[in-house]
């Protein structure tokens, strides 16, 4: 029995395509959930460290900030 190399290789290309894709695509189904839910930016980072603003006087919490069910008042 002879296996054509070829018809292997474009195979695992063909999977390793399918998967990159799919990969993608719930990495951009999150990010849009969580856009639509918390109005996190689409392309930037979203964690808790945008609570807090550090300046010249130290850190301090960024008055209006929101990150998922947390919210600063001031």
């Amino acid at each position: 029995m002879h296996v054509n190399a070829g018809a292997i290789i474009k195979s695992i290309v063909r999977w390793t395509v399918a998967v990159g894709v799919f990969v993608l695509m719930l990495e951009a189904s999150a990010r849009i959930d969580d856009w639509v839910t918390w109005d996190a930016p689409l392309l930037g980072n979203y964690n808790e460290d945008m609570l807090r603003i550090g300046d010249s006087l130290g850190f301090h919490n960024r008055p209006g900030a929101r990150f998922q069910k947390w919210v600063i008042d001031s």
